[in-house]
């Protein structure tokens, strides 16, 4: 997730990017890709300043790391 509103992510292993717009309230994500891809609304939780635990609306965890640039 970047400060300008949107977000990259690889899924599947690396073998799929993607790339979109992103707003939250309330410890929800709105994450909707490029393209026209559907939109998602993923639960989150942050850990601490380096680490987020999303859920989606399948109960599937997945943590995002924050990637040092």
């Amino acid at each position: 997730i970047h400060r300008n509103g949107t977000f990259s992510m690889t899924v599947s292993r690396g073998a799929k990017m993607i790339q979109g717009n992103v707003d939250g309230d309330d410890g929800v994500l709105h994450l909707y890709p490029q393209g026209g891809g559907s939109s998602q609304e993923i639960k989150y939780k942050v850990v601490d300043k380096n680490q987020m635990e999303w859920t989606d609306e399948k109960g599937n965890v997945t943590i995002a790391r924050r990637q040092f640039r």
